[in-house]
């Protein structure tokens, strides 16, 4: 299982990154999109603590701000919801052209 085994990205593959594509590729396996009183929000739920370090780097790499609980990153403010739709587009549409 996934959150029972180290995961991690090799020294090569850390070199080709892209942080855009990783964020976007994770948010649209394990992250929603919501509304909460009127406010677009974005969740990213995984049990494995590797898949979750991940996200926080990529969200660190882009300058996104985010707050966590155990098993979520959440990503809340106005800014950053709105570079996410512009950037790499809900679940339903992927802009990474």
């Amino acid at each position: 299982m996934k959150n029972s085994r180290e995961i991690r990205l090799l020294d090569w593959q850390i070199k080709l990154l892209d942080y855009k594509y990783l964020f976007a590729g994770l948010l649209h396996s394990d992250g929603c999109f919501y509304v909460d009183r009127g406010y677009n929000m974005c969740v990213f739920s995984n049990t494995s603590i590797d898949i979750l370090n991940l996200f926080s780097d990529s969200c660190n790499k882009l300058n996104l701000r985010y707050t966590t609980t155990k098993n979520h990153i959440n990503i809340r403010r106005r800014k950053e919801i709105l570079w996410i739709m512009e950037n790499i587009g809900n679940k339903k549409i992927i802009k990474l052209s």
